[in-house]
């Protein structure tokens, strides 16, 4: 499958046109979308980091840091293994948010007693069944930082950062 070449300006519009139906079809062939599922992405950001994941630059992994309960995850393990690419790496340490203690939303009460997000994460991947697709990590991003191979990443997302792209 062609990637978009990012140093071959002229023959970007029509590739990206070509991925872009390539992946609208694939959506519209979904049953559903992860933009079901709860969490604090737009559909648009969505679409936008499974095309990365699916066609972006570069080898090397794909980090997530704030995988929260798996929406953004699944969006970036759903492009990814739609051409075959490369894992996504998860990392959260899955603690619930302090506003569920007292949300009026018995989802997130019964998150917050059960004192972590990690089971609705998993069960998110298992819904679009993705789970081979995703490497969990729980921990603290600087406690996984500290513990990473060395291995190349060609993508790195976070929510709570600026979201950037970058070839290594």
């Amino acid at each position: 499958m062609n990637r978009i070449s990012m140093d071959k300006e002229p023959d970007r519009l029509a590739e990206i046109i070509h991925f872009t139906a390539m992946h609208g079809k694939l959506l519209l062939d979904m049953a559903e979308t992860p933009a079901a599922l709860r969490g604090y992405l737009a559909t648009e950001e969505g679409v936008a980091l499974m095309l990365l994941s699916a066609h972006g630059p570069g080898a090397g992994a794909i980090v997530e840091i704030g995988s929260f309960l798996g929406k953004s995850t699944s969006w970036l393990a759903l492009g990814s293994k739609s051409t075959g690419r490369e894992k996504v790496t998860a990392i959260d340490w899955f603690r619930p948010l302090s506003f569920m203690a007292e949300s009026s939303d018995p989802e997130d009460r019964a998150i917050y007693e059960q004192g972590s997000t990690y089971p609705v994460f998993l069960a998110n991947l298992k819904r679009f069944k993705i789970e081979a697709q995703v490497t969990p990590i729980v921990a603290a991003s600087a406690e996984a930082a500290e513990t990473w191979n060395g291995d190349a990443i060609r993508a790195f997302y976070s929510l709570t950062a600026t979201i950037f792209m970058r070839v290594f």
